[in-house]
C-alpha cells in the first residue's frame, strides 16, 4: 500500500512538472516581450525593414488617402511616395516611436482596456499610423502636387493582431504575466518533491528531465498549430504575409527559450540516465563463485 501511494504521488508530480515547465516559458515570454516596453520594442522594431510589413503599410496608407480624396493620378503619386518613405530610415524612426508610444495602450488592450494609439475592435488590434500619412501629405505638398493640401489628417491603421479569441487571450495574459515569478520555482519544487518521494531517485530525476523535454516538445507543437490556425482565420482585408511576420517576430523569443529548455532538459536526462545505469550496475550484488570441480590429485614424482 505504501509503495502504491508513493508511485501515484510521484507520477502526479511528474505530470505537473511536464505542465509547469512549458507554462513557465510562456509566462516568461509574456512578461519580458509583451508587457515590457524594451522587450516589446526589441522584437517589433526590426519589422520596419520587413518587406511584407512595408508592402502592407504602403497599401494601407494609399487606400486610406485615396478613399477620402478623389484626385486624378493621386493614387499613383501616393503609392510611390509612400513606398519611398517606408523604404527610408525615416520610416524606421516613425515605426519605433509609434510603437514605443503605443506600448502602454497595447498592454491595456491585452488586459481588456485598450485605448489611444492602439485600439481593439471586434478582436482586431490596430496601430495608428497617422504620423505616416502626415509625412506623405507633407512630401506631396513639397513636390507641389495639386490638391495635396486638401488631404485631411487621416488615421490610417495597421493591424497588429486579428483574432476572435481576444477575450480568452486577455484572460490568459493576466494569468501568465502574474505567474511569471512563481512558475519556475514551482516547477523546480515539483521536481525536488518527486525525487524526494521516489525510491529510485536517479531514475525519477531522469524521468523528470524527460518530462520537461516532452513539455517543451508539446509547446512547440502547440505554437505551430496556433500559428497555422491564426493565419487561416485571418480576414481577407488583413495581409497574411504581414500578419505572419508580426506573429513570427513576437514568437521568436519564445522559440529561443523553448529550444534552450528542451536541449538542457534532454542533455540532463542523458547524463542522469548514464549515472543511474552506472550506479545500478555498480550497486548490483555479484554472485559468489563456487567451484564444482574436484581438486586435481597430486602427481607422483617421476
Amino acid at each position: 500500500m505504501n509503495l502504491n501511494w508513493r508511485s501515484i504521488l510521484v507520477t502526479l508530480l511528474l505530470v505537473l512538472v511536464g505542465l509547469a515547465a512549458p507554462l513557465s516559458v510562456v509566462a516568461r515570454w509574456t512578461h519580458t516581450h509583451v508587457s515590457d516596453t524594451d522587450g516589446y520594442l526589441a522584437v517589433v522594431t526590426p519589422l520596419a525593414k520587413d518587406p511584407a510589413i512595408r508592402t502592407a503599410v504602403t497599401d494601407g496608407v494609399t487606400t486610406a488617402v485615396t478613399d477620402r480624396v478623389d484626385l486624378p493620378g493621386l493614387e499613383t503619386l501616393v503609392r510611390s511616395q509612400t513606398r519611398r518613405f517606408v523604404d527610408s530610415d525615416a520610416f524606421t524612426s516613425v515605426w519605433t516611436a509609434a510603437n514605443r508610444e503605443a506600448h502602454r495602450q497595447f498592454v491595456g488592450v491585452v488586459t481588456g482596456d485598450g485605448t489611444g494609439e492602439v485600439t481593439v475592435d471586434d478582436g482586431t488590434v490596430s496601430l495608428n499610423l497617422a504620423g505616416v500619412t502626415e509625412s506623405i501629405k507633407q512630401a506631396l505638398i513639397d513636390r507641389n502636387v495639386p490638391g495635396a493640401s486638401l488631404i485631411p489628417v487621416i488615421d490610417a491603421s495597421f493591424t497588429i493582431f486579428e483574432s476572435d479569441h481576444i477575450v480568452t487571450l486577455q484572460r490568459w495574459f493576466r494569468l501568465l504575466d502574474g505567474a511569471n515569478g512563481p512558475l519556475p520555482f514551482l516547477a523546480a519544487a515539483l521536481i525536488a518533491a518527486a525525487v524526494a518521494f521516489a525510491r529510485a531517485r536517479l531514475r525519477i530525476a531522469t524521468i523528470a528531465a524527460l518530462c520537461v523535454a516532452l513539455g517543451m516538445g508539446l509547446l512547440a507543437i502547440a505554437l505551430a498549430v496556433v500559428r497555422a490556425r491564426y493565419l487561416d482565420e485571418l480576414p481577407q482585408a488583413v495581409s497574411a504575409p504581414a500578419a505572419a511576420a508580426v506573429f513570427d517576430a513576437l514568437a521568436a523569443p519564445m522559440w529561443s527559450m523553448l529550444w534552450g529548455w528542451f536541449i538542457a532538459a534532454l542533455g540532463s536526462a542523458v547524463v542522469l540516465a548514464a549515472l543511474w545505469l552506472g550506479w545500478h550496475r555498480f550497486s548490483r550484488p555479484r554472485p559468489i563463485a563456487t567451484s564444482t570441480e574436484a581438486a586435481p590429485p597430486n602427481q607422483e614424482k617421476q
